[in-house]
């Protein structure tokens, strides 16, 4: 659900996705996730799914160069596990 409140837009930033349909998506890995979300056809001025970039000490130099305010970064080959982080650099 999209509101907006004057001048003020808002834009949903789709990172991942954990059911299809009702079937539960969260233990297939990422990089099959990221095709189904990509496949789910989701792009409108609201709803945008972000690339994916595969060097990430370069994506993270930008972030900072740009004064951006993060990034959102998970394994492609790893499930969604709730609650859990990878700890894994």
């Amino acid at each position: 659900m999209l509101y907006r409140h004057g001048d003020i837009s808002v834009t949903f930033v789709i990172f991942d996705v954990l059911t299809v349909d009702g079937r539960d998506v969260t233990r297939v890995p990422y990089f099959e996730r990221r095709r189904i979300l990509a496949s789910l056809v989701l792009r409108s001025p609201q709803r945008w799914v972000p690339e994916a970039f595969e060097d990430g000490h370069a994506l993270w130099a930008a972030v900072c160069e740009h004064e951006l305010e993060g990034i959102v970064a998970k394994r492609l080959d790893k499930p969604y596990l709730p609650g859990e982080c990878d700890g894994s650099r």
